[in-house]
């Protein structure tokens, strides 16, 4: 079930889905990160990463290089963003609290985040 909607039941004890309100807060952060940098520990280096909102559900990922990311812990599987996916969208079923950012391009990457969630009551 997606967290923009929870279960209620009706007078009949049959599901019903009820949409709940759209969240307005949001964090966005840009920055560079130099080439050979593993582990960018993205909530330690950038204080506007969840600021607004302390956990996220959804991100957009903008980079300039392809990286590599690990959600919640430098020590989880990592996930590939290549440039030509650039703007990457991660629709995700879990809470995101940091994010570990890996970049072994050659080249210094420039990257841009617009993280948000779905719903009240997650940040």
């Amino acid at each position: 079930m997606p967290p923009s909607e929870t279960i209620r039941w009706d007078n009949r004890g049959k599901p019903i889905k009820v949409e709940n309100p759209i969240n307005q807060l949001y964090d966005s952060v840009e920055f560079t990160i130099a080439t050979g940098i593993t582990d960018y520990d993205l909530d330690a280096q950038q204080s506007a990463a969840f600021s607004n909102i302390l956990t996220w559900m959804s991100c957009v990922i903008r980079t300039d290089k392809t990286i590599t990311i690990r959600l919640n812990s430098a020590t989880n599987p990592i996930i590939t963003i290549n440039d030509y996916e650039s703007p990457f969208h991660l629709k995700t079923e879990m809470e995101i609290t940091n994010i570990y950012i890996t970049n072994n391009s050659g080249a210094t990457v420039s990257i841009k985040i617009l993280a948000f969630n779905r719903t009240y009551g997650h940040g």
